[in-house]
């Protein structure tokens, strides 16, 4: 018969603890603390406390509220001191690695969220509480910084709106009096009304907590990501520099390579079309029936790649980039009016598992990758930045995937360094190392995809379309992902 479990820990009171203290006399059993003994012979006893402190607050103070810091940390994966109210005096219990500091104040009030058998104070009312008067330690303090209460309540107003944060505050002046905090609740109402320009910026202490509230909302999990690719693109090894084939000086190698960039970015996206036919619907205007759409995407594409001048212009400010993304998408996409060329999304998309921006964060979002952008020195850096940032916000309707690629390339021309082509073969390199950094937060595997990428196209012949024909199927461009894999010999750098 198997045995039958036994929760980690035990309570007992004075009538039936007796058997308990049998066991820990046998060594079957420890004594925590008062009245709480465990089955668990091994771990630390720490350990055991920090991992059921929610059945012990449960257990032992019912009725309670998680109050003060402790209701912002009651997810964290270790809180050594937990302050509750509900209570006509204060003491405190002690137990290995935790303090549970007992205070006097009002239990439960409107808002305060029920959890097994105590509450966790709201956001109205833990705001109000960690903005009181505390002391001891960092650790050991009942409020949180003053730095981090700004930064939350600022990241509020970017996630939810000022609706959210003015709901807070109403909500706040409503309980005000029933904790006594009507002074606390007068600094509460100083920094919301800075955050939302409605009073003097006195009010708040962080000037970077005022400056994120009165930005654009963005998406911050979005721009976490970022970060991290920034910084790995700011210390990964620079790879060898690649110079452009000679689209400045030479009319053929610019043609050629324009198309060759044009038919590979729609292709990739299900525009497809032979090479040859598509090189007749570019030098020699050939009309597909019924298929106007998509010759005038390859049309459109090519035409904006061909343009140097255009193509070497990168955006010096925030506003710029927005301008830039919006003339590009309007250029790629003007034949389509159902897409809404040119204007930023306004319903959500998503592809398969990932959900991009949300509409109302798109500015925001993109105007914060700006200032991450901004700081990188490399051409390729930023270029690897720029198509990954559009590519995750995808800002439009549709189209995304090769204003993306465009964006990329502006950078690389202005460097005057090779160009990115994406070939069909390649296209599952591509889109997985894009879908492992969205989804699984993989940072390497998009650097190195593009860093081949570029080495690939470096290596091809632009001289005229039939040499560039023939270099692109030797490497297996054309080709299904299924079928072969991308063969090419990387020129040496110069």
């Amino acid at each position: 018969m198997a045995k039958e479990s036994r929760a980690e820990l035990t309570f007992a009171n004075a009538s039936t603890s007796k058997p308990y203290q049998r066991e820990v006399a046998a060594g079957t059993m420890r004594r925590i603390a008062r009245g709480i003994y465990t089955p668990n012979t091994k771990d630390n006893l720490e350990i055991i406390v920090q991992r059921n402190r929610h059945d012990i607050i449960a257990k032992m103070f019912p009725g309670s509220v998680v109050t003060h810091r402790s209701a912002i940390e009651i997810g964290s994966a270790a809180q050594p001191h937990i302050y509750l109210s509900g209570f006509r005096a204060e003491r405190n219990v002690k137990l290995p690695g935790l303090t549970i500091h007992v205070l006097a104040g009002p239990a439960a009030l409107e808002g305060d969220i029920p959890f097994r058998t105590f509450y966790i104070a709201s956001q109205a009312r833990h705001f109000l509480e960690n903005l009181s008067p505390s002391r001891g330690t960092a650790e050991s303090r009942k409020t949180i910084p003053r730095d981090e209460l700004e930064r939350r309540l600022s990241e509020i107003k970017i996630s939810l709106g000022e609706k959210a944060l003015n709901e807070i505050r109403d909500r706040a002046k409503a309980l005000a009096p029933a904790l006594g905090l009507q002074r606390e609740f007068k600094t509460l109402d100083g920094i919301v009304g800075a955050m939302l320009a409605t009073q003097p910026d006195a009010g708040v202490a962080s000037e970077q907590a005022l400056a994120n509230a009165r930005a654009e909302p963005y998406d911050i999990d979005r721009i976490k990501l970022f970060e991290s690719l920034a910084l790995a693109l700011r210390s990964v090894r620079t790879p060898p520099y690649r110079p452009t084939p000679d689209i400045r000086g030479d009319l053929t190698t610019l043609h050629t390579f324009a198309f060759m960039e044009a038919y590979f970015s729609n292709f990739i996206e299900g525009t497809e079309f032979e090479i040859d036919e598509a090189r007749k619907i570019i030098f020699e205007r050939l009309n597909i029936p019924k298929r106007a759409d998509d010759t005038h995407d390859i049309l459109n594409t090519y035409r904006l790649v061909v343009d140097t001048f255009e193509m070497s212009r990168r955006p010096g400010t925030e506003d710029e980039l927005l301008e830039q993304l919006e003339h590009r998408h309007r250029s790629i996409l003007d034949h389509r009016k159902d897409k809404n060329p040119g204007v930023f999304k306004t319903i959500p998309n998503r592809t398969g598992d990932t959900r991009f921006v949300e509409p109302a964060l798109v500015k925001g979002t993109l105007c914060r990758a700006f200032q991450l952008y901004r700081d990188l020195s490399s051409a390729l850096a930023r270029a690897i930045f720029m198509q990954v940032a559009v590519s995750e916000v995808h800002p439009f309707d549709d189209g995304n995937g090769r204003l993306s690629r465009i964006m990329m390339n502006a950078e690389l021309t202005e460097a005057n360094e090779c160009r990115i082509i994406i070939p069909t073969v390649y296209r599952d390199d591509y889109l997985t190392a894009l879908k492992a950094f969205s989804q699984a937060r993989e940072i390497q595997p998009v650097i190195r995809m593009l860093q081949r990428a570029q080495a690939f196209t470096a290596s091809m012949d632009y001289s005229n379309y039939g040499a560039a024909k023939t270099s692109f199927e030797t490497a297996n461009a054309f080709k299904a992902p299924r079928d072969a894999a991308l063969a090419f010999e990387e020129r040496k750098a110069e």
